[in-house]
């Protein structure tokens, strides 16, 4: 088992310890280990493949967490949202789509390498039209 996880561990992209540590880690804090064990590595390559669209695409992305913050809060049991494709007219305005709205949810445009907190153009027009000028509403 202790390979099994090793293999998880080497897949992983963020910081990590010793195999040793980790694994003991992982299993003092899940009581669920053995049955959650065979599902890392499965869960951390669509996460890996996930991360690598968003960033393709130019959508931020955070961070990878340390391992241990990864384990501990069972993130492996995380839904990737879908990832929204931008139209070409959103491309041609030099938009990109963000994941969601800060405020309600919905899509959110922002244009590339614009770090500022997303809005849909329902829930901040004035933001939108001072942030995107000569773009309709």
């Amino acid at each position: 088992m202790r390979e099994q996880f090793d293999e998880f561990r080497k897949h992983y992209p963020g910081i990590k310890r010793g195999n040793e540590t980790e694994f003991d880690n992982f299993v003092k804090h899940h009581k669920d280990w053995k049955a959650v064990l065979p599902t890392l590595l499965i869960a951390i390559k669509a996460q890996i493949a996930y991360k690598e669209q968003m960033v393709r695409d130019k959508q931020w992305t955070p961070g990878w967490p340390h391992l241990r913050t990864w384990m501990n809060q069972r993130r492996w049991e995380e839904e990737m949202p879908e990832i929204r494709q931008a139209t070409p007219q959103a491309k041609a305005k030099g938009l990109i789509p963000f994941t969601t709205c800060h405020k309600c949810g919905a899509g959110a445009d922002v244009r590339v390498g614009d770090h500022s907190t997303p809005y849909c153009r329902g829930c901040r027009p004035e933001a939108f039209k001072t942030q995107f000028p000569g773009i309709d509403l």
